[in-house]
């Protein structure tokens, strides 16, 4: 079985319903933490509708969270989740790739890589 990430008009990502519930809760948690909405629906039916406006509002507070903390481990911790994100942002069009710092990039398409579409 797999999730259907989606946005209003686009799948973005067909995860592993177990790597679809791990990001979700990863993302939810990051939220709270950020005190930020996340953008992602719940997991209904096998699909996540993502709120584009507030996907968007989010990724921008989570890269900023990242670049503004001097915490190695925090930092490692905050890596995938926000990558995965990015990724996510692009394919809904939400960023332009040129725009990302240049440490996001190559991370970026590596990992885009291996996120799984329909």
């Amino acid at each position: 079985m797999s999730c259907y990430f989606q946005t209003h008009r686009d799948i973005v990502w067909n995860p592993s319903n177990s790597v679809a519930r791990l990001f979700v809760q990863q993302v939810h948690q990051q939220s709270e933490r950020l005190g930020v909405p996340s953008g992602l629906g719940p997991l209904a039916e096998d699909e996540c509708e993502i709120h584009v406006e507030t996907f968007a509002s989010f990724v921008d507070a989570s890269v900023r969270d990242f670049n503004n903390t001097n915490n190695a481990v925090k930092k490692a911790l905050m890596r995938g989740v926000t990558l995965t994100c990015l990724v996510l942002a692009e394919r809904a069009g939400l960023l332009a790739f040129e725009t990302l710092e240049s440490n996001w990039r190559d991370e970026v398409v590596e990992l885009s890589r291996h996120m799984t579409r329909p």
